[in-house]
């Protein structure tokens, strides 16, 4: 990240020295802006984003230390280096206290202005590394808030996510509205490109959303949602598909993978989310490469919930229940292969976050794999721990516990009878 000086400086010369001094670019900085005083200062860092200000805090026109104290306030960290002619200790002391990073006096060696915009540099990366790292934790519990609220059965559950997005100022539309699934098809590619995807597509959904009432987040599953509303029941319908042919026209554009779209019928009260999460993932499952957009209808994959009159028969019932079953074999596949290294997954938490019963997730498995999902977690989390052994030197307990084993006795037992040979025979011999 490059990181914006803003110089304010009264002498003109001296300024003209603080910008021409270094080659800022060296050190993955640049200089944005230069002024005079605090009032043409503010006017700068209006339009430009600034991370670090030179700051001479005896200005003619201005009281500089005044500038320092406004930036302790702001929302992104700034850093100040104060230059200043006197040496006095009430100035310096005025200085720390207002709030500067580092100080010079006049005059200083280039080496020193060098040293210290490098130390400010290091401590301003650091603290916009911490901020990424807080938004992206934020981030997370408020898509899995969401993922759980498309999910809740009861009121107690819907009124507990509710408040926790509630105060972390999330907003959910009001009724009318539509959920929207989306789904980038990149095949068998690696977690780190899936997750590059779904980051990417959410954030091109954010955007197209900014202006109306609208909710987006990656699920546990690994597909994005768009919840969307405050328009009328027949305009929320026709504005949301072409929200989303718009978005594949602008996506084709730009990625070499194709995406699917699934669209629920419109909710027009309130009440949970759980039957729109239905229609909209089931009507993503039924999307293809011809038809990437589908609007769910009563004959997607719901034979368990229709009525008799309404169920369809022989082999289009036949196809729809193969379909809802491929699909969530995918989702729950996908969600094994994040959370295998915790080792209090089971089939019952897996059907949990899903939102499907264990008996429904435990015939996927039967009928899409011809495996128990407890083995299907048993062997991702084995295959994992191969690979650690493999290529990296941690030790046997480590693996074990970093691979979803909670005894590491127990997964060498294991091990052995999969393998034929204990875990660090296995390493030997792969280094052999």
């Amino acid at each position: 990240m490059t990181i914006n000086v803003l110089v304010v400086e009264d002498e003109i010369e001296f300024r003209n020295y603080l910008i021409q001094a270094l080659p800022w670019n060296d050190y993955d900085m640049r200089i944005v802006g230069a002024a005079a005083d605090v009032s043409s200062a503010l006017a700068v860092m209006n339009d430009q984003d600034v991370h670090l200000v030179l700051l001479d805090i005896t200005l003619q026109r201005s009281d500089g230390l005044d500038l320092a104290r406004r930036l302790r306030s702001v929302a992104s960290p700034v850093g100040v280096i104060a230059v200043t002619g006197h040496s006095e200790f009430q100035i310096v002391r005025g200085a720390l206290r207002s709030g500067v990073d580092d100080y010079l006096l006049k005059p200083f060696a280039k080496q020193e202005l060098i040293a210290s915009i490098l130390a400010i540099r290091d401590k301003l990366l650091e603290r916009q590394e911490e901020d990424r790292i807080r938004g992206s934790l934020r981030q997370s519990m408020v898509d899995g808030w969401l993922h759980q609220l498309t999910r809740a059965k009861t009121d107690t559950e819907v009124s507990f996510l509710m408040e926790q997005l509630s105060r972390h100022d999330v907003e959910i539309p009001e009724p009318p509205r539509v959920l929207l699934c989306c789904s980038p098809n990149i095949g068998d590619s690696s977690r780190r490109i899936l997750q590059g995807a779904t980051a990417n597509t959410a954030a091109v959904w954010k955007a197209a959303v900014e202006s109306m009432e609208g909710s987006v987040w990656t699920g546990f599953d690994d597909l994005i949602y768009v919840l969307i509303g405050g328009a009328e029941h027949s305009e929320l319908e026709w504005d949301v598909l072409d929200m989303a042919k718009d978005f594949l026209i602008t996506m084709s554009r730009h990625l070499p993978y194709s995406f699917t779209i699934g669209i629920s019928s419109v909710e027009n009260s309130e009440g949970d989310l759980r039957s729109s999460w239905r229609e909209a993932s089931r009507a993503c499952a039924e999307a293809d490469s011809e038809d990437p957009v589908q609007v769910w209808n009563p004959r997607m994959g719901l034979t368990s919930e229709t009525s008799k009159d309404q169920e369809p028969s022989g082999s289009v019932r036949d196809s729809a229940v193969s379909a809802a079953l491929q699909y969530w074999y995918r989702i729950a596949d996908r969600f094994i292969d994040r959370f295998h290294h915790d080792y209090s997954l089971d089939v019952q938490t897996v059907a949990s976050h899903l939102g499907i019963s264990s008996e429904y997730l435990r015939r996927i498995y039967r009928e899409c794999a011809g495996i128990t999902c407890i083995q299907a977690i048993a062997r991702r989390r084995m295959t994992h721990a191969r690979a650690l052994l493999e290529s990296e030197t941690a030790g046997i307990s480590e693996i074990a516990a970093r691979s979803g084993f909670r005894d590491a006795s127990y997964f060498a037992r294991k091990f052995k009878r999969a393998h034929g040979v204990t875990p660090g025979s296995y390493r030997r011999r792969q280094l052999q």
